[in-house]
């Protein structure tokens, strides 16, 4: 199964394209840095769909994914 995925935390978008290339039928990266999301749609955003959201915020449907992986949002937005 090739999950579609979301990044909670992408960054710039290096580990989101990883996912892709690694198999995702997709993948949907978020960050709260509104200049990491420009940066990740720069590189990434002719295959991979980007957006600025909180890490407690996400603008998704529950089950919209088939798997939710977290790299780098700051864990103090969790409290």
């Amino acid at each position: 199964m090739n999950p579609d995925v979301l990044v909670v935390g992408c960054g710039r978008g290096h580990g989101a394209q990883a996912l892709l290339e690694t198999g995702a039928r997709s993948v949907t990266g978020t960050d709260a840095d509104p200049r990491s999301i420009e940066i990740a749609t720069h590189l990434y955003g002719e295959r991979l769909s980007f957006a600025v959201a909180e890490p407690t915020a996400l603008p998704f449907a529950s089950h919209a994914f088939g798997a939710v992986l977290c790299f780098d949002a700051d864990p103090a937005s969790f409290d």
